[in-house]
């Protein structure tokens, strides 16, 4: 109808499912039949607490594999996108031009294929988001939302001459810790609250110290004749602390 549509098996906790959303029939699991008519477009997909195979079709497809070791497919164009939510720690890290793998606690592991776009959402503990191996397909963006905690975020990029990866951080409440390999080739973007009490001593690391201007909201590329493709931007002036 126009509209944005979404599969959703969030509340199954013992099953994997099994979508394709380029068919018309879908056996999903053992309990669990899904067909529409030709010619319906579904845009989203999210999973459930097994072990999920979610797989997109030829629109722009938003993935959610919550719990389990989900295998995620987008397509070749690299336009579709995951989203997660978790009270817990993220690592994301490029494995070929084509595939990463987005590693949560430690213990559960999707694999993703041709998702360039990835947006993860933490909660009220101390989390830490990982991109540093994160950067190499074409488009890589990473929105890191921290929320509340004290959280560690380790920006990522591209080490090779082809693509410029995008970092987007938003701490939350908190002291925010900000990490940074300026030979990767990365703009990134720091929002960080100013209205919190706890959150007075964000503090920005490896990104070429008192070369970065904490009074300015201006993009900058803090040592443009050693790292001409790193770049750094505060949504608001003043808002982190520290730099180191």
């Amino acid at each position: 109808d126009g509209g944005e549509d979404t599969l959703n098996f969030s509340a199954t906790t013992t099953l994997g499912h099994m979508v394709n959303l380029t068919l018309i029939s879908n056996p999903v699991n053992a309990n669990l039949r899904i067909d529409w008519l030709a010619g319906v477009l579904i845009e989203n997909l999210v999973g459930g607490s097994g072990n999920d195979t979610l797989t997109g079709n030829s629109v722009v497809n938003v993935f959610t594999g919550n719990a389990g070791n989900d295998t995620i497919n987008g397509s070749a164009t690299g336009d579709d996108r995951i989203s997660e939510t978790r009270d817990a720690n993220f690592e994301i890290k490029d494995v070929t031009a084509v595939q990463a793998l987005l590693t949560v606690n430690g213990s559960e592991t999707d694999t993703l294929n041709n998702i360039h776009y990835v947006t993860l959402n933490g909660g009220a503990s101390d989390n830490t988001f990982d991109a540093s191996d994160f950067g190499s397909l074409a488009h890589a963006t990473a929105n890191f939302l921290g929320r509340g905690g004290d959280d560690t975020f380790i920006g990522g990029g591209y080490s090779g001459l082809l693509f410029i990866g995008a970092m987007n951080f938003t701490g939350g409440s908190g002291d925010d810790t900000y990490v940074f390999d300026m030979a990767l080739r990365s703009v990134n973007i720091i929002t960080e609250e100013t209205l919190f009490s706890n959150n007075l001593h964000d503090t920005i690391i490896g990104a070429g110290g008192g070369l970065v201007n904490l009074t300015i909201s201006d993009p900058q590329t803090p040592d443009i004749i050693n790292y001409p493709n790193f770049t750094i931007q505060f949504t608001s002036a003043f808002s982190v602390e520290h730099t180191l």
